[in-house]
């Protein structure tokens, strides 16, 4: 379900790039539930750690557009 509300959003009410970020976010949250792989504890803070910034610029895309409504 995800990966239709991010193709519905992308290019109108978020960036390609954001959308791209926000798709591997959502692989990488399945990696994390699901165990399909062992963790790596540099790779998990670093997906944390980066990450924060594209739920702000997520943020920023989404009240740009509704503040154009």
């Amino acid at each position: 379900m995800m990966q239709g509300i991010l193709d519905s959003l992308s290019g109108d009410w978020l960036s390609i790039k954001l959308s791209d970020k926000l798709r591997n976010m959502k692989g990488f949250r399945n990696i994390l539930v699901h165990g399909y792989a062992k963790l790596n504890d540099e790779l998990v803070y670093t997906n944390i750690y980066e990450g924060k910034y594209d739920v702000h610029q997520f943020i920023e895309e989404v009240t740009a557009c509704l503040d154009r409504l």
